[in-house]
């Protein structure tokens, strides 16, 4: 009997005559990702920029609670 692994390589991988059923997706830059969806974005544009901004504003004010702590411990008589 064929260990688990091996059926489950059967059911994922494709029959040896159907290779050329589905053809490899061409290379595509992120520039061309880019200007094809990005006015798909124009609604949400709001969004993903004040997203940058928590993404940015997060850990520094992280590291300002840390130095923050550091000085109160560093302060302590």
């Amino acid at each position: 009997m064929p260990s688990l692994r091996t059926r489950l390589d059967r059911l994922v991988t494709p029959a040896a005559d159907s290779a050329g059923l589905v053809a490899e997706a061409p290379t595509v830059s992120v520039r061309t990702l880019f200007r094809r969806f990005w006015p798909f974005a124009r609604p949400y544009r709001g969004r993903l920029a004040a997203g940058l901004l928590f993404l940015i504003a997060v850990p520094a004010v992280e590291t300002a609670e840390i130095w923050l702590f550091k000085v109160m411990v560093d302060e302590v008589d």
